[in-house]
C-alpha cells in the first residue's frame, strides 16, 4: 500500500473520529434527565463506540430478533425458552456468528452512537436507562417505522414504539454496530447466514408488526 493511500485512510479515520464524537455529545445532551444525563456522561468517559471483531448485518438482527416474537421472559436467558432483554440482543448476536456482551450496558460500549432518533435504521440497537437504577438497563433492536422489538418483563419478547412516552424518558441513544476490517483488510464485513431455531410462542396481548417490517 503506497504512503498517499495509508495518509488517504488516515485522514478518513480522524474525519470519522471527529463526526463520532459530536454524535456522542449530541446524543447525551438530548436526555431530558439531568441525573441519568450526569450518569451517561460518566458511562461515555468510561469507554464506547468499541469495535467488533465481526459484526453482524443490522437488517440480519432485526429479522433474527423477529424469529422470537412472543418467546417468554426470563431474567438470565438466552434462548427461544426464555430471554431477558440484552439476552434477545445477544441471542440474535450468537446465531449470526458474532460475540457481544450478556448486559445491555456492556452491549451499549459497541457500535457508533445514533444521536438522533430520525436517523435510526433497521438492525440499529436501542438503549434505555433510569436515574434510579443502572445507567443503561433496557435494550432493544429498532425495526423501522418508529418500532423496536424488544424482552419484556410481562409480554415476553414483544414490539413497542419508540415514540411512546414511557420509552422517550427512558430512552439513552442508539448504535449501530461495526467491525473495524473486513476480510480484505479495507471495509466493514457484515456476516448474513441467519441461523433457524425452534420458536416458542406464548398467547400475551401485545402490539404487532406492521406488515412492511416482516419483508
Amino acid at each position: 500500500m503506497s504512503k498517499i493511500s495509508l495518509l488517504l485512510i488516515l485522514i478518513i479515520a480522524i474525519t470519522c473520529q471527529i463526526f463520532a464524537q459530536s454524535e456522542v455529545v449530541e446524543a447525551v445532551k438530548k436526555i431530558p434527565n439531568a441525573s441519568l444525563r450526569k450518569r451517561v456522561e460518566q458511562f461515555v468517559r468510561s469507554g464506547i463506540e468499541k469495535a467488533l471483531d465481526v459484526a453482524p448485518n443490522a437488517d440480519s438482527m432485526a429479522v433474527q430478533a423477529l424469529s422470537y416474537l412472543h418467546s417468554p421472559y426470563r431474567s438470565g436467558g438466552i434462548t427461544a425458552k426464555g430471554m431477558d432483554c440484552s439476552g434477545l440482543l445477544f441471542r440474535c448476536a450468537t446465531d449470526l456468528h458474532t460475540t457481544i456482551p450478556h448486559s445491555s450496558q456492556e452491549i451499549a460500549r459497541y457500535g457508533k452512537v445514533v444521536a438522533n432518533q430520525e436517523d435510526l435504521r433497521r438492525g440499529d440497537l436501542l438503549f434505555f436507562g433510569s436515574s434510579k437504577s443502572k445507567t443503561i438497563n433496557h435494550s432493544a433492536i429498532y425495526l423501522g417505522d418508529g418500532q423496536f422489538i424488544h424482552m419484556s418483563s410481562s409480554q415476553g419478547c414483544s414490539i413497542a414504539h419508540i415514540n411512546d412516552p414511557h420509552w422517550q424518558s427512558r430512552y439513552i441513544f442508539a448504535t449501530r454496530l461495526y467491525s473495524l476490517v473486513s476480510e480484505e483488510g479495507m471495509f466493514p464485513f457484515e456476516m448474513q447466514k441467519l441461523v433457524p431455531h425452534d420458536s416458542i410462542h406464548i398467547n400475551e396481548p401485545m402490539i404487532e408488526p406492521n406488515a412492511s417490517l416482516l419483508k
